[in-house]
């Protein structure tokens, strides 16, 4: 597994309370060895960390994603040149927050300060970068206060430190309609997440969390032609520093779309020796001709994996017990069986993450593009749908905000399916009277960092494989969010923008079709071949003996899939793992 740490810190003035230790029992206590850096290919100006270790200490947990931490760690020595004073300064006036916010790095950030005073108060910092790609499980009490960097890992320590794991039932709206937990809640009662772009910081005077960076959404005024060219260059430069070192054996994978086969292009065009990987459904229509057409028209060795229905329940089980939580996401099952594969034949594997969220190409932008004439007009129609058909087959009845579009079950079947109250809306806090701006904003934090990244970067780190993301490099956070909608969409195209990028790269037979992703067949397959993991995990006496949902409401949401009447397999994914979750995790 690749590094992680934990920590139990208390607040009362010593250095020996707090306490970092990293996997094989390595456990950092004094100065001389709290300072300690993961990647050891960085480099540092010696008399720089020899005067800002003579007052601070710091430790700096890499990811594995092709961004040199040094610029970030030496900004960070800089803003602390004087000495604490014998009182901290309020986290908003720190100079630390002021110094990571032009920074770009991936990893987590340890900061340890000890005031001056004979009181000796002591102050500790944990600081997420933009996307949060290594994250930070915390829970404290009146006295202590633990943390952990990996999923897994935090449960044993919390379970361990403050007693038997419970599942927080207010979360579980959240969960259900997003198919994720939305940050900084867990499903799991006084556990937390760090949000990306925040500093924690814990002393005697309690904890608090700050903000340190925000997107710019500022859309400027610019050409579609200027958008195109200035996106290439900025995907290129980042496909081309994520390959690694020249002649590294580097994975790709493939599903023969835009995204991926451009990065396949650059990566022949460097002469870097590319794995390709895609995986298929036994019976079922794939992804498979089309990447196996990718891969042939650019050499790349390819290889390909079929998931059959059989092998589901076992895989599922694997998945989740890789995870450490529950996702209402198919693909993580494909995410898993492709990693490990990948793990025996590559030192990296790349992946298109991120471009479909940072430059459009969701079909959702479709009518955020159009969003005044666009929403009402959906509202009539799901009204008109429920009218005559007495049902839905997809999506929200009601868009009233732009995070609905993501939700995949209305508010009158959650409220059927909970037995207890739910925390409040979840993003209301990405609202904005731009919408724009509160497009890009649910894209990147609602789907990107709350779903996606959690999945990939958790399963390719359980197997020691570097992840590396082109697409979600700062330099393309930066320009996805200055760069109007209308530059990323087209007409009824969600994908223009990076059709247009990789035209002079990838065949056009590629740019004019569409993929599905590595996503299980799962609605088909519980209707047939998997329709006992439904009777199994999800029948009335299971949900019921579990005491934290209602029984009849999730017999319906089960008989309105099989009867065909809506399609609400992905809900209904989410219920298979949420349980099996709970059997590993939390009933032993």
């Amino acid at each position: 597994m690749s590094d992680w740490m934990f920590g139990v810190y208390a607040p009362s003035g010593r250095l020996e309370n707090l306490s970092i230790t990293r996997p094989g029992g390595n456990c950092l206590k004094d100065a001389a060895d709290l300072w300690v850096n993961v990647d050891s290919s960085c480099r540092y100006s010696e008399q720089e960390i020899t005067a800002a270790q003579s007052r601070h200490y710091l430790l700096m947990l890499r990811s594995d994603d092709g961004f040199d931490g040094t610029k970030a760690i030496l900004r960070v020595f800089r803003a602390l040149k004087n000495p604490p004073s014998p009182r901290f300064a309020a986290l908003q006036e720190s100079p630390l927050l002021s110094s990571l916010s032009e920074c770009r790095w991936r990893g987590l950030i340890v900061l340890y300060e000890q005031s001056s005073d004979e009181g000796g108060r002591s102050r500790l910092s944990l600081v997420s970068d933009r996307l949060a790609t290594c994250r930070l499980y915390y829970s404290c009490n009146t006295q202590v206060f633990f943390f952990a960097t990996d999923s897994v890992e935090s449960l044993k320590l919390f379970r361990q430190l403050i007693g038997p794991l419970v599942l927080d039932t207010a979360s579980l709206g959240g969960y259900l309609r997003f198919l994720h937990q939305p940050s900084p809640s867990t499903l799991l009662k006084g556990v937390s997440i760090l949000p990306p772009a925040s500093c924690l910081t814990v002393s005697q005077d309690g904890l608090e969390i700050a903000r340190y960076w925000s997107p710019r959404c500022a859309p400027t005024f610019i050409s579609r032609r200027e958008a195109v060219d200035t996106t290439r260059s900025s995907v290129v430069k980042s496909i081309e520093l994520h390959l690694g070192t020249s002649g590294e054996n580097c994975g790709l994978l493939l599903s023969g779309g835009v995204d991926s086969s451009m990065i396949a292009a650059v990566a022949t065009a460097r002469g870097s020796h590319l794995t390709t990987y895609t995986v298929g459904f036994d019976g079922i229509e794939d992804e498979r001709e089309k990447a196996r057409a990718v891969a042939s028209h650019f050499e790349t060795r390819h290889r390909e994996i079929v998931i059959k229905a059989g092998d589901v329940e076992n895989l599922t089980w694997e998945t989740t017990r890789a995870l450490g939580f529950p996702t209402g996401n198919p693909s993580s099952v494909a995410t898993y069986v492709v990693t490990r594969h990948a793990a025996e034949d590559v030192a990296r594997i790349l992946s298109g993450i991120g471009s479909d969220e940072l430059l459009g190409g969701h079909r959702k932008h479709i009518l955020a593009r159009y969003w005044p004439i666009a929403r009402p007009v959906w509202n009539l129609a799901r009204k008109l749908a429920l009218r005559t058909a007495g049902t839905l087959r997809f999506g929200p009845s009601k868009v009233l905000t732009y995070a609905d579009l993501y939700t995949h079950i209305d508010n009158e079947r959650l409220q059927a399916l909970l037995l207890y109250p739910s925390n409040g809306s979840c993003y209301a806090h990405l609202r904005t009277d731009d919408l724009s701006k509160e497009q890009f904003l649910v894209d990147l934090y609602c789907w990107l960092v709350d779903s996606i990244l959690p999945l990939v970067v958790t399963l390719t780190s359980r197997v020691d494989l570097p992840l590396a993301l082109p697409f979600c490099a700062d330099e393309i956070l930066e320009l996805g969010a200055r760069m109007p909608l209308r530059c990323k969409v087209r007409r009824l195209d969600p994908k223009w923008l990076l059709r247009q990028v990789a035209a002079d790269v990838v065949p056009a037979w590629v740019l004019q079709g569409r993929r599905s992703g590595f996503t299980l067949p799962i609605a088909r397959w519980f209707r047939g071949p998997l329709r006992h993991l439904l009777d199994t995990y999800l029948n009335e006496r299971v949900i019921e003996q579990r005491g934290v949902l209602r029984p009849e409401g999730v017999r319906d949401l089960v008989r309105a899939h099989l009867d065909g009447a809506a399609d609400f397999s992905l809900p209904l994914w989410a219920l298979l793992t949420l349980e099996i979750w709970q059997r590993i995790f939390l009933d032993h």
